[in-house]
């Protein structure tokens, strides 16, 4: 990814934060309050690029001086989406619910400059470890959860938690960096075309 880029991150995540300035990016971060009611009628996939891109055009209204970033990350078993927890209690059960199965991880991207806005997404498999209640409390004990979809962040407690995944760690995370290129790569052939 090239250096010097600048972008407006509408999350307050610190993990897609940190994964832009890694990259290279210049990164102003703006949190979005838009709507994160989940559209029912969209599939998985056009449900998490709704979201974001209600996210990124939120943020957009007021800095139009710079291309805005949206993301949302969820997480889906057999048919289920599961957001983020609002209590420790459903925090619990989602970690039951997934103890020992293999689910998806789609996060949802969205560009938005000007006028113009574009969106994609990724998508990774998690399988996670057959979890004892100990686990479970053990990582809500020390382990932040309310802002995660899922109610678990890969990077603070894989060892406890993760058996494998597959795909790209950076999409687990939160926030598919080729997907981010990919939609540059789209903005500025647009920005080109109309010169």
């Amino acid at each position: 990814m090239k250096a010097g880029r600048s972008v407006i991150l509408a999350s307050q995540s610190p993990r897609r934060q940190w994964l832009l300035a890694e990259a290279g990016w210049d990164v102003k971060v703006v949190p979005s309050s838009a709507d994160e009611v989940w559209p029912e009628e969209l599939s998985v996939e056009g449900a998490a690029c709704e979201l974001a891109l209600r996210k990124a055009r939120q943020v957009a209204k007021e800095h139009q001086e710079c291309p805005v970033l949206g993301a949302d990350t969820v997480v889906t078993l057999a048919g289920r989406v599961f957001g983020k927890p609002a209590s420790r209690s459903e925090a619990r059960e989602l970690l039951r619910t997934l103890s020992g199965c293999t689910h998806d991880v789609v996060t949802g991207v969205a560009l938005v400059f000007g006028e113009d806005d574009w969106t994609g997404f990724d998508r990774s498999r998690v399988t996670f470890r057959s979890l004892s209640d100990s686990d479970i409390e053990a990582h809500l004990d020390v382990n932040t959860y309310q802002d995660k979809a899922g109610a678990y962040g890969v990077q603070e407690d894989q060892e406890r938690l993760v058996e494998k995944y597959e795909g790209r760690f950076d999409t687990i995370v939160g926030l598919p960096l080729d997907t981010v290129e990919s939609l540059w790569t789209r903005m500025e052939e647009r920005r080109e075309g109309l010169r």
